[in-house]
């Protein structure tokens, strides 16, 4: 006979004893989920407790929160300036008490516009960007949206980072032309504010600007023509940034034939960039053919009536001589006059001195 109360159990093929034990499993089984809730529960209050920032969020006065311990620790975290707004119908709370390295890992804007959810029509920015920047009469105000749409892509993740890379794929050329056409024809405020735009370009557009080497630095060093300190400021920041944007020995190639450039501003920035350019090549880049092209224009600059123009000259030769070393500069120096080749081991010198580790 079936015990009373006893659940849907085949007894038919049990015995007393086997029944017993069955039930005692269930029995223990249900008990220890139980227990396990409960010091998920626990642990939670504890933390909660013990972190009166952070656990004071009303997402633990909600039923049902915060999620089991396991399930936090096996969240995934979001990497610094990714975080959106919370959702919690969506995914789990990441700055739990459980995480709370994200506070101090997490970038923070001061544009409001930032801390909301982005909606995913913010993948078509890129096109419309496109748009004003050619055929909109405020250059301005077509900078100002490119400039938020490359700063609002770093929170773009998943499909819709895929659909904002597939628009920047067919739209890039468009948006450089035209922040390229306003550094050359704007005033000197819009023109500035092109520059920013462009390192903001750079940065987040690396790869993309291979192809265009050559005519974004021409007119990056057109631009330090423009004597305001303004203009000089932004154009040095896009030089930097460029130089760690391509490739390097690209640089190289693309600012060598440009040191013969007529205009002393010019010729100034193009020197300070291919020194840039030129600390970060190795050794193997800068082959023989590369230098015999280069230090011809670097020497001439060397002779320059501007004292300026003379002693970036000398910076750029003292970074090429930092890389190849100096039996292989010497090669290239044989027409160098004994005055300046002595202020030239001078200067080398001394960034020797200044380069070497000091004594304790």
């Amino acid at each position: 006979m079936s015990p009373r109360g006893s659940v849907n159990v085949d007894t038919e093929n049990m015995n007393q004893d086997e029944i017993t034990e069955n039930f005692r499993d269930i029995t223990a089984s249900i008990q220890k989920l139980r227990m396990d809730s409960s010091a998920d529960i626990s642990d939670a209050i504890s933390n909660k407790s013990q972190s009166p920032g952070i656990g004071a969020s009303p997402l633990f006065n909600r039923p049902g929160y915060p999620p089991p311990l396991q399930q936090l620790q096996n969240s995934p975290k979001l990497p610094p300036g990714r975080q959106s707004k919370y959702n919690p119908n969506t995914y789990s709370e990441q700055l739990s008490p459980f995480h709370k390295g994200d506070l101090k890992d997490a970038i923070f804007d001061d544009d409001d516009s930032f801390n909301e959810e982005l909606p995913l029509e913010m993948t078509d920015n890129v096109s419309d960007v496109a748009h004003l920047l050619t055929q909109s009469t405020d250059k301005r105000h077509a900078l100002d949206e490119l400039s938020r749409t490359l700063r609002a892509s770093d929170a773009v993740v998943g499909l819709a980072a895929s659909q904002q890379q597939i628009q920047w794929d067919v739209n890039f050329n468009v948006v450089l032309s035209g922040v390229l056409e306003i550094l050359r024809t704007g005033d000197c405020g819009t023109r500035v504010a092109a520059l920013r735009v462009l390192r903001e370009m750079l940065r987040h557009l690396a790869h993309r600007f291979k192809n265009f080497t050559e005519i974004t630095i021409i007119h990056i060093i057109e631009s330090h023509r423009d004597g305001t300190n303004e203009m000089l400021r932004a154009a040095e920041e896009a030089s930097n940034a460029l130089c760690c944007a391509v490739p390097p020995i690209l640089c190289v190639k693309v600012l060598s034939p440009l040191t013969k450039s007529s205009s002393v501003e010019s010729t100034q920035a193009c020197l300070k960039m291919l020194t840039n350019a030129i600390n970060r090549c190795s050794r193997e880049e800068l082959d023989t053919t590369t230098i015999s092209a280069l230090v011809p224009g670097l020497l001439q600059c060397y002779d320059n009536t501007e004292s300026g123009v003379r002693k970036a000259a000398v910076f750029c030769l003292v970074a090429l001589h930092r890389v190849i070393g100096d039996a292989e500069l010497c090669q290239h120096l044989r027409s160098l006059s004994a005055g300046k080749m002595k202020l030239l081991q001078l200067y080398i010198k001394r960034s020797q001195t200044n380069a070497a580790p000091t004594e304790a």
